[in-house]
Formats: C-alpha cells, structure tokens, sequence
C-alpha cells in the first residue's frame, strides 16, 4: 500500500524502477540481461556459481581418471596372474616329462624277478605317470580362479618331483641289495673255483702239459683267489682269470 499525499492506493511508487541498475562496486554483481544478446532469457552465473561449476568439473574429471587407472591396474593385474598360471602350467607338463625319462632310466634295468611281492608292488606303482591334468589360464576368469588354477598346477608338479625321488629311493635300495647278492654270488662261485684249481693241480701232478709255464700260472692265480675270497673289489676279476686258467690247463694235458 502506498501513501501518497494522504491517498492510500494499490501500486508502486513513481520512482521505483525494477530495471534501475546500480552503479556501485558490487563484485558479485554482473548486471541483468536485457535480452539483446546471445544469451536472451538467461540469467548468467554469479562467480561463486562459476567457481563451483569448475570444481565440480574437476571432480568428475579426477573421478573417471581415477577409475580408468584403477580398470587398468585391474587388468595388467589378472595378466599378470594369467602369466603366472601359464608359466606353472608349463612347468607342470616339463616335470612330467622329466619324471617319464626318470622312471625309464632307473627302473628299467630292473628284475622284478628279485623283488618281493610288496616291491614288486611298489615297483608298479612307480612305473606309473599320471597324465597331467586340463588347467584353464585364459585371462577372462576372475583373479581367484586364475590363482586357483596357478596353485593347482604348481601342486601337480611337486607330485611329479616327489615321484621321482621315490623312484631314485626305490632303484638305490635295488642297487644295493643287488649289489650285495652279486658279491654273495661271486664269492661262492670263486670258493667252488678254487676247490676245482686246487684238484685240477692234483690231477695234472707229475703229468706233461703241452704248454709247462701254465701249471706255474695256475698256482700263480690259485694263490690270489684264495686271498680274494673276502674283497669284493677283485673276486670277480680273479675268478674270470682263474676259470680261463683252468680251461686252458685242462686243454694242454689233454683232459
């Protein structure tokens, strides 16, 4: 309500002007928009709007980066483990391959006909290879799996290392006991073969060889065997030489 004069009435006053600008040093104010410009029907952003704007602009801009890195860093990651799954995978089928040609050297040139019923058993069980199980590296799994899979690879590739030192246990285990039973062997071979020397020498006694210096050689040979009866080193040696001896006697007093 206006006053005017005395007069109440409905309205404005004559000097209110809602387009008057004000010429003073407002630095929030940048004016009104007349409509003559390019932005007609418009009201422009005050500073503190524009400097709100930036930051928010900003923001998102540091935001989606951040995210680009972070799916990058994901992806060189699951690579990575992708890698490491190919890499065990890999050494699983080369220790697979080294434990074939293990099992081949070592127990091949063994007789099952000297083994009990449990090693012949275990002997068995060593000649045989699991196949190498189907393991998936493809990089479009999830990082879990892809470890998973690198571990379970890795896993059958100790089983084949681990096989392959019972196989070593088992053939050095043969070695010896084979070994012992040779020298058993030989032992009692060159026992009989002296006795045979020693009635050989009786036989062909006061006889005339075709060849003399071979009885002088056989007493020769029949003096080492006796004292090689206890050293494996050289009972096998003294016994091949002793036997050759004695065919050759035999041959040359006609016997």
């Amino acid at each position: 309500m206006i006053h005017d004069n005395g007069n109440v009435h409905d309205g404005v006053g004559p000097d209110w002007n809602p387009l008057a600008r004000d010429d003073g040093d407002n630095e929030d104010d940048i004016g009104w928009d007349d409509g003559s410009g390019d932005h007609a029907g418009r009201m422009p952003l005050s500073r503190k709007g524009v400097v709100i704007l930036a930051v928010c602009t900003l923001v998102v801009a540091v935001v989606s980066i951040g995210l680009v890195i972070t799916e990058s860093n994901m992806s060189v990651h699951r690579h990575q483990l992708a890698s490491a799954c190919e890499n065990a995978v890999m050494e699983m089928g080369q220790a697979r391959e080294r434990l074939n040609e293990h099992v081949d050297a070592r127990l091949k040139s063994i007789d099952t006909r000297s083994l009990t019923a449990r090693q012949k058993r275990e002997y068995e069980s060593l000649r045989q290879v699991d196949k190498t199980v189907s393991i998936d590296c493809d990089a479009g799994q999830r990082n879990s799996r892809l470890e998973e899979n690198a571990r379970k690879a890795e896993q059958e590739a100790r089983g084949y290392a681990k096989q392959s030192k019972r196989v070593d246990r088992f053939a050095r285990a043969y070695d010896r006991r084979a070994a012992k039973q040779a020298a058993r062997e030989n032992k009692d071979r060159l026992g009989k073969d002296i006795d045979e020397a020693r009635s050989l020498l009786e036989r062909i006694d006061g006889m005339d060889l075709t060849v003399p210096y071979l009885r002088t050689r056989l007493m020769d040979t029949l003096s080492q065997a006796e004292q090689a009866v206890n050293d494996t080193d050289d009972s096998e040696s003294v016994t091949a030489t002793l036997e050759d001896l004695m065919g050759q006697v035999r041959e040359s007093a006609g016997l």
